[in-house]
C-alpha cells in the first residue's frame, strides 16, 4: 500500500508541474487577461497605445477612430441586468469611455466624449448603474431601472409636443425616419448597423390580434386631396391590447371578437358638428366590435373624444373603466419614468403587451401604439484578447397602422414618451 500511495504522489507532483511549466493552449494575451483585469490594463498606456492602433485597424471601415492616450477617470459601476459589479471609465478629453462588467467584457464602448455627470460629481458616481438595454440608469423605489438621460413626460411637455393630444388624424406616414415600421429585422439591422450581429434575446406575444386604426375610422379627414382616418390610435391600442387579455384568460367577461354593434354616426351628440362640413367625409353606419365600441363611448362620454386625440394621461382610467363594465377590473398604470428593461422586457416576459405613448418621434410623430415583443441585436469583436459587445435593440409594435408586427429601433428614439401597464 505503501509503494502504491508513493506512486500516486509523484505522479500529482508531476501533473502540478506540468501544469505550471507547459504552455497555455489559450494564448499569451488571454493569460495576461486572466492575471490582470481589463481595467487594470487600460491603465497602462503602452497598453492603450497599442489597444488604440489595433481598434483603429479593425474599425477602419466604420468611421469608429479611437484616440484615447491616458484613463482620465475611473468608478465602479454596477452592470445589469444581473447587477455585476463593473468599471466606468472616462479617457482623457473628449476621447469616450467604456463600461466594463465583472466578466472582462466591455459592454459599451464610445470613441468620442464622455458622461460628464458622473466624471464631475464622485459623490453620483458612487451609484453609477449601467444596462446593456439602457445605457446608463438608477434605479427607483421599486429596484427598476430607469433611464439616467431620459426625459420625463409631464402634461406641459405633452402639449407643447402635440398640442395636448395624441395625432388628430392617422396619416400612413407621419415622419421621416428609416428606424420604424420595419417589417424585416434581421436585413434592417444588417443594412443599418453592417454585418456581424446575431440575435440575442427575443420574445414575442404569441396570438396577437393586431389592429389597423383605419378599420374603425367613423369621421375620415380631406386633407390635401387624400382621405385620413380618425386619429383614434389610442382607442386601437386600448381595444386591442383589451382584447388579447381576454383571449389570454385573463378577463374572460370582457365581449368576443365576433360580438358587434351596429352603430350609427347620427347618435354621436356631436354628430352635426361635423355632418355640414365638406373637410370630412362620414361613415354614418358601421359594424363596431363590442369592446371597441364601449372602449370609444367610455372616450367620448368621459374623455371628450371626438374625431382623434386622447391625453395620454387618462389611458389607464380608459382602460379601468372600459374593464368595469363587463365586471372586469383591470389594473392600469402610468409610467413616465421607464427602461426598455422594464417597460418593455420585463412587460413581454411576462406574458403581457403595454402601451407606448410617442410624443415627439420622428417616425410616428405624436403616436400611440401597443409593444407585443422585442428582438435585441449583439455584435462582438475580439481586440488584444478583450471583448467588445455592441447592441441593437428594436421594440415590436401594434403600430396601428399596419394588421401585422412592425419593428421600432429604439436606438433612433431620442423623443418624450411614457408606457401604461396593464395586469
Amino acid at each position: 500500500m505503501k509503494k502504491i500511495w508513493f506512486l500516486w504522489a509523484a505522479l500529482g507532483v508531476v501533473a502540478v508541474l506540468c501544469g505550471f511549466f507547459s504552455p497555455s493552449v489559450k494564448g499569451e494575451k488571454d493569460v495576461e487577461l486572466k492575471n490582470k483585469n481589463v481595467a487594470e490594463l487600460f491603465a497602462d498606456t503602452e497598453f492603450l497605445e497599442k489597444f488604440a492602433e489595433e481598434y483603429n485597424a479593425v474599425t477602419k471601415e466604420e468611421d469608429r477612430q479611437f484616440s484615447g492616450k491616458e484613463v482620465e477617470f475611473s468608478c465602479p459601476v454596477t452592470v445589469y441586468p444581473e447587477g455585476q459589479e463593473g468599471v466606468y471609465i472616462d479617457f482623457d478629453g473628449e476621447n469616450g469611455y467604456m463600461v466594463i462588467n465583472d466578466e472582462n467584457e466591455v459592454v459599451s464602448f464610445e470613441v468620442a466624449g464622455d458622461y460628464p455627470v458622473y466624471r464631475k460629481d464622485e459623490s453620483i458616481a458612487k451609484g453609477l448603474s449601467y444596462s446593456i438595454y439602457d445605457g446608463f440608469v438608477y434605479l427607483d423605489e421599486n429596484g427598476e431601472t430607469i433611464r439616467a438621460e431620459g426625459v420625463s413626460l409631464t402634461e406641459e411637455l405633452w402639449e407643447k409636443y402635440s398640442g395636448g393630444k395624441v395625432s388628430e388624424t392617422a396619416k400612413s406616414k407621419a415622419g421621416n425616419s428609416e428606424g420604424g415600421e420595419i417589417f424585416l429585422p434581421d436585413e434592417y439591422v444588417r443594412k443599418k448597423y453592417g454585418t456581424g450581429y446575431s440575435l440575442y434575446q427575443k420574445n414575442h406575444l404569441t396570438g396577437y390580434d393586431y389592429a389597423e386604426q383605419n378599420d374603425f375610422s367613423i369621421y375620415n379627414k380631406k386633407i390635401g386631396g387624400n382621405t385620413y382616418g380618425e386619429g383614434n390610435c389610442v382607442l386601437s391600442s386600448v381595444y386591442s391590447l383589451m382584447n388579447y387579455l381576454r383571449q389570454c384568460g385573463k378577463y374572460p367577461l370582457l365581449p368576443k371578437n365576433y360580438e358587434t354593434v351596429y352603430f350609427r354616426a347620427a347618435e354621436d351628440k356631436f354628430y352635426t358638428k361635423y355632418k355640414g362640413r365638406t373637410d370630412y367625409s362620414i361613415v354614418k353606419t358601421k359594424n363596431l366590435p363590442k369592446l371597441y365600441y364601449n372602449v370609444r363611448a367610455v372616450a367620448v362620454n368621459d374623455y371628450g373624444y371626438e374625431t382623434g386625440g386622447v391625453n395620454p394621461f387618462v389611458i389607464d382610467k380608459l382602460t379601468e373603466k372600459t374593464g368595469k363594465k363587463f365586471n372586469s377590473k383591470p389594473d392600469a398604470t402610468h409610467l413616465v419614468l421607464w427602461s426598455f428593461e422594464s417597460a418593455i422586457k420585463k412587460e413581454v416576459d411576462a406574458g403581457y403587451p403595454i402601451i407606448w405613448n410617442m410624443a415627439n418621434s420622428a417616425v410616428y410623430g405624436s403616436h400611440t401604439t401597443v409593444v407585443t415583443g422585442y428582438r435585441v441585436y449583439r455584435r462582438q469583436k475580439k481586440i488584444l484578447g478583450i471583448r467588445i459587445s455592441e447592441y441593437v435593440k428594436l421594440a415590436e409594435l401594434n403600430d396601428n397602422w399596419n394588421d401585422c408586427a412592425v419593428y421600432f429601433d429604439m436606438g433612433d428614439y431620442k423623443g418624450v414618451g411614457s408606457f401604461v401597464r396593464v395586469r
